[in-house]
């Protein structure tokens, strides 16, 4: 009986510890993500950059962010895009 639980100890604190780390990765956003092709990047920007121009006239917070991996390291959208612009909520590229 003993055995049995100190078995259900070690996979209640191995649950717990999972639950915590999945907590602070997302406080710190700190999301395991893949590396995303340039212009797969370029697209997420252009798409998240037409949404924001189109709902509020500006283009994202996040835009100089160096925050999307590429094949060829962290490059923010403004490296991505860097003619775009949003004037009177309409996106030009």
């Amino acid at each position: 009986m003993k055995g049995l639980s100190e078995t259900m100890y070690i996979i209640i604190a191995v649950i717990v510890i999972l639950i915590v780390a999945l907590v602070v990765l997302t406080i710190f956003r700190v999301v395991p993500t893949g590396i995303s092709s340039i212009a797969e990047a370029r697209s997420n920007c252009q798409i998240t950059a037409q949404s924001t121009c189109a709902a509020i006239g500006t283009l994202p917070a996040t835009w100089s962010s160096a925050d999307k991996q590429t094949d060829q390291g962290l490059l923010s959208c403004r490296d991505l895009l860097s003619t775009c612009a949003c004037s009177n909520r309409v996106l030009s590229c």
